[in-house]
């Protein structure tokens, strides 16, 4: 056995990986069968680097797999112990993280699989965001699954790149859904908002966009849409 070649990380390398239980690439790899030793990896993660009386932990080039909620060992239990949350460079090989309340910042994350956007508290950040240069390699979405529409309150996206579709349906945005670079060029592979409510300026400029779609959606304050080059 090794030393996880991830910096800083002293713990062992996981079996047929350079890197640890932690941070090894869980494409493709069975989570049932090593649910126990990353949660209690996890747990020893968390209380070896947490700070302010174990409220704020920063999670740095961790691969999360998909929490098993039905279990007792579900590792979403030790993200929810915490109050502000910090992904560094992590990679999710998930469609969702199962929180309570938290502060979360996702920094230059990737993502995997699909993503279901949640409405969460944001860590303070310079750009004030949930989502900073992140890139997202389906798609993401977040859809009221109620007769009400759900409600987003943070501002979401600083300069991330989608590689598939954004898709929202039936949603109330209470701060800007892009907080983006002036000088940044990005790509957004198709846009849809379906039936959704923006109560604050909406700003997408300088964007190769494959496909923007809007229907039934009411835009109650800016709408700045300049300098992109839109297929359909």
């Amino acid at each position: 056995m090794g030393i996880c070649s991830i910096n800083e990380c002293n713990l062992d390398v996981h079996d047929g990986y350079d890197e640890c239980i932690l941070h090894c690439s869980k494409n493709g790899l069975d989570f049932f069968n090593i649910r126990t030793d990353f949660y209690n990896s996890l747990e020893d993660y968390v209380a070896n680097n947490s700070i302010d009386g174990n409220d704020f932990c920063h999670f740095s080039e961790i691969a999360f797999p998909k929490p098993d909620i039905q279990s007792t060992i579900n590792y979403a239990k030790i993200l929810n112990k915490l109050k502000q949350i910090h992904f560094d460079n992590c990679h999710f090989f998930t469609s969702y993280i199962e929180s309570s309340d938290p502060e979360f910042f996702f920094q230059d994350c990737i993502f995997h699989e699909s993503w279901s956007v949640f409405n969460a508290p944001v860590l303070t950040n310079v750009n004030g965001v949930l989502y900073q240069n992140c890139i997202f390699h389906k798609e993401v979405s977040s859809y009221s699954e109620n007769d009400g529409k759900y409600v987003i309150d943070s501002q979401l996206f600083n300069d991330c790149d989608f590689k598939k579709s954004i898709e929202f349906g039936n949603v109330e945005f209470k701060s800007p859904i892009f907080n983006n670079t002036d000088d940044i060029d990005l790509n957004i592979e198709s846009f849809h908002l379906i039936d959704c409510i923006l109560k604050d300026k909406f700003i997408l400029n300088r964007c190769n966009i494959k496909l923007f779609f809007l229907e039934d959606t009411v835009f109650e304050s800016k709408f700045e849409f300049k300098q992109n080059v839109v297929s359909e």
